[in-house]
C-alpha cells in the first residue's frame, strides 16, 4: 500500500465534529453541570436518567454449553446529560422557592475557598423570576448558612481549620452574587424572547461578570405563571372569531413547544440544567400510605421534557387522637410546635404517570427511596443528603 493509500485511509477514519459540539464536550469534562451537587436530588436524577439495565433472561438448557450461551451486551456508556427538574408545591408555603436559594448557593459558591471545601460548583445561575418573589435578602440569608455549615464540617474534620472573619464571608457572598442573573418576564412571549436572547447576552463579557463562568443552571419560579392569562386570551380571540388568529389549542401548545425548543438548544450549548417550579392543582391520593400525586396541568410536551419532577410539602402534623387527656394535649402540644420550629419540610418523587416508567426506574426507586428531607428556616436552607422512603405498600 502506498503513503498515499495509507494517508486516505486514515483521513477517512477520522471523524469529523463541530466545534459547539467539541466544547461542551471538554466543559462537561471539566466541570460536570449535570451534578447539581445536591446528593439527594442527583441520586433522584441519576435513577431517571440512567435507570438499571434488566439482565438478559438466560434459557440455557442443561446440555448446553457454556460456549453456546449468549454473551453478555456491553455496559452502556453514562455520558453526562443536564437534567430538567420540575418542583411542585403541593400546597402554598411549600419550599419551592427556598429551594432554588439553595440551589442558586451550591451553584455559585466556589467549590474551595481559602483551603476550606464548600463543595459549590463555581458557576453562574440565570433566573427567570415569573412570579416576582425572588429576595436578594433571603438568598444572601441562605448563602451565609450554607458557608457557615461547610465550614463547620470541614472544621470538624480537621482541626487545624479556623472559621474565616464574618467580613471575609460577606465579600466572598457579594462577589458571587455578581453572577446571579435575574430575569422578570412579565408575559408567555417576554419569556420566550428573554431565553432566546440569553445565549447572546451571556457570551458578551461587557454586560456581566460571569464571562469566566459556566452557565450552572436555569432557574424558572412559575413556569406557570402565565397559563390563565394565555388561556383567557385565547378564549377572547376565539369569542371574537378573528380568522387571522390560530386555533386556541394550537396557540397555547405552540407556546410551550417554542419554550421547550429553546431551553433544549441552550442546554446544548452549555449543557446547564433547568429547574422550573410550579403548583400542584390537582392532587391524587394514594390507595396506599403515600404522599399524593399531582396531575400536570400543563401541556403534556412539557411533561415528557422533564427529567424527573419532585413534589414539596411541609411535613404533616398528626391530629390529636380521640379521647386524650388536656394533660396529654399539652404534652403533644409542645411536641408538636418543637416540630413546626424545626420547619421540617419534605420532598418526594411525583408518581403520577408512574406506570409509564421502566422496570429500571421502579427498582431503582424501591431499593434508594424517592424522598427526601429538608429544613427551611430563618437562618437558611439545609437539605439533607440521603435519599429515604415516603412510599409503603
Amino acid at each position: 500500500m502506498s503513503a498515499e493509500d495509507l494517508g486516505e485511509r486514515l483521513l477517512g477514519e477520522v471523524e469529523e465534529e463541530s466545534l459547539d459540539k467539541l466544547l461542551n464536550s471538554l466543559r462537561t469534562l471539566d466541570n460536570p453541570q449535570s451534578r447539581l451537587g445536591i446528593p439527594a436530588i442527583d441520586n433522584l436524577v441519576d435513577i431517571f436518567q440512567y435507570p438499571r439495565q434488566q439482565e438478559p433472561h438466560n434459557h440455557q438448557t442443561p446440555w448446553d454449553s457454556p460456549q453456546r450461551s449468549a454473551p453478555a451486551p456491553p455496559v452502556a456508556k453514562r455520558t453526562a446529560k443536564a437534567p430538567v427538574i420540575e418542583l411542585t408545591s403541593a400546597t402554598p408555603c411549600s419550599g419551592t422557592t427556598h429551594l432554588l436559594y439553595y440551589i442558586m448557593a451550591v451553584s455559585i459558591l466556589p467549590d474551595n475557598y481559602n483551603g476550606i471545601r464548600l463543595q459549590g460548583k463555581g458557576g453562574a445561575v440565570v433566573v427567570l423570576d415569573n412570579l416576582g418573589n425572588f429576595n436578594v435578602q433571603r438568598l444572601y440569608q441562605v448563602i451565609r448558612h450554607y458557608i457557615h455549615n461547610q465550614v463547620r464540617a470541614a472544621a470538624a474534620a480537621d482541626l487545624r481549620i479556623a472559621e474565616p472573619p464574618e467580613e471575609d464571608i460577606d465579600a466572598l457572598i457579594r462577589s458571587s452574587l455578581h453572577h446571579v442573573h435575574i430575569f422578570r418576564p412579565q408575559s408567555s412571549a417576554s419569556l420566550l424572547a428573554t431565553l432566546q436572547t440569553l445565549p447572546s447576552y451571556l457570551l458578551d463579557s461587557r454586560q456581566h461578570f460571569s464571562g469566566g463562568r459556566v452557565l450552572q443552571a436555569i432557574l424558572i419560579d412559575g413556569i406557570g405563571a402565565f397559563v390563565w392569562q394565555d388561556r383567557m386570551d385565547e378564549e377572547i380571540q376565539r369569542i371574537d372569531g378573528n380568522p387571522n388568529h390560530n386555533p386556541p389549542s394550537n396557540t397555547y401548545i405552540r407556546q410551550y413547544q417554542d419554550l421547550i425548543k429553546t431551553l433544549r438548544a441552550i442546554q446544548q450549548l452549555s449543557t446547564c440544567a433547568i429547574i422550573a417550579t410550579n403548583w400542584g392543582l390537582s392532587p391524587f391520593p394514594s390507595s396506599f400510605s403515600a404522599p399524593p400525586a399531582f396531575r400536570p396541568h400543563l401541556p403534556s410536551t412539557w411533561s415528557s421534557f422533564c427529567t424527573l419532577k419532585l413534589v414539596l410539602q411541609r411535613a404533616s402534623v398528626t391530629k390529636f387522637r380521640e379521647g386524650l387527656s388536656a394533660e396529654g394535649g399539652w404534652r403533644e402540644a409542645k411536641a408538636r410546635q418543637e416540630v413546626v420550629e424545626k420547619g421540617r419540610f419534605m420532598g418526594w418523587v411525583n408518581w403520577w404517570g408512574c406506570e409509564e416508567w421502566s422496570q429500571g426506574v421502579r427498582e431503582g426507586l424501591e431499593e434508594v427511596g424517592e424522598g427526601f428531607g429538608l429544613r427551611i428556616g430563618g437562618e437558611g436552607v439545609e437539605v439533607d443528603e440521603g435519599v429515604c422512603r415516603w412510599r409503603r405498600g
